[in-house]
């Protein structure tokens, strides 16, 4: 596998607790329950790891694995956990039922990689013009949802109706599906430099995630973490008119 443009530029994993929670830091978590969607994959991983790393061993708080829906945002309500690992859509849609809640910061998921766009070697080698022009469609699609979310979620609508939430009113299914986005994009795009182009890696933090994984023994074999990314398609992917796509969204409802 190769990866070809950077979608997200932080993970957009964190730790969330109630708004008057005293949990302020990770050091705080000491003796407290914690839940996430899995221990061993994702923000959950990441925060075990950064808890050791901080002198916060597993047997000095306690883990469960709540899941990713409905019920873990209950179990963070009724005090059946008392910090929950989530990432930045489900904090959108945790915010949208009405919870009031706190970012806690993961340090380590600021060190690591963010959702990629990837595919085979053999793939991108065979067929760099479908790879180009995924990624350039791809990208001007991110560039219209960063100029006009309402736009882009409605026209999402249109092509994959199941999606559209059944049990809300147009206005609010909008709005919520807004905010949501909203966060999303807040980490994809988080310290991208004013009008440069989108989808480069930070190279730190390919290095970071590499030797997290040796360390941690998931991740073998003597590939450089160099090998897992190509900038060869991140001209193309930013090849077209970015100022006629804004004009586009612009046009389109709010």
């Amino acid at each position: 596998m190769v990866s070809f443009f950077n979608l997200k530029r932080n993970a957009g994993t964190f730790l969330v607790v109630l708004k008057d929670s005293p949990i302020q830091k990770l050091e705080d978590l000491k003796g407290k329950t914690v839940g996430a969607p899995s221990f061993g994959a994702g923000g959950g991983l990441a925060l075990k790891q950064n808890l050791n790393e901080i002198g916060i061993t597993p047997d000095q708080y306690t883990g469960i694995a709540t899941g990713a829906g409905p019920s873990a945002i209950a179990a963070l309500r009724n005090g059946q956990i008392d910090a929950l690992v989530m990432w930045d859509a489900m904090l959108g849609a945790t915010e949208n039922t009405g919870l009031a809640v706190r970012p806690v910061n993961i340090p380590l998921e600021d060190r690591m990689v963010g959702t990629t766009l990837a595919t085979r070697k053999a793939f991108a080698n065979s067929n760099p013009k479908e790879v180009a022009g995924y990624c350039r469609a791809m990208t001007k699609g991110l560039v219209f949802t960063m100029t006009n979310s309402a736009a882009a979620i409605r026209l999402f609508w249109e092509e994959f109706p199941t999606t559209k939430p059944a049990n809300l009113d147009d206005a609010t299914a909008l709005k919520n599906s807004v905010h949501i986005m909203r966060r999303f994009l807040e980490k994809a795009l988080q310290d991208q430099p004013e009008g440069a182009r989108l989808g480069e890696f930070i190279k730190p933090n390919w290095q970071n995630t590499h030797a997290a994984f040796v360390k941690l023994g998931t991740l073998k074999g003597s590939e450089a973490a160099t090998d897992s990314y190509t900038e060869q398609f991140l001209a193309a992917c930013n090849d077209f008119d970015r100022a006629a796509v804004v004009v586009q969204a612009k046009s389109m409802n709010q």
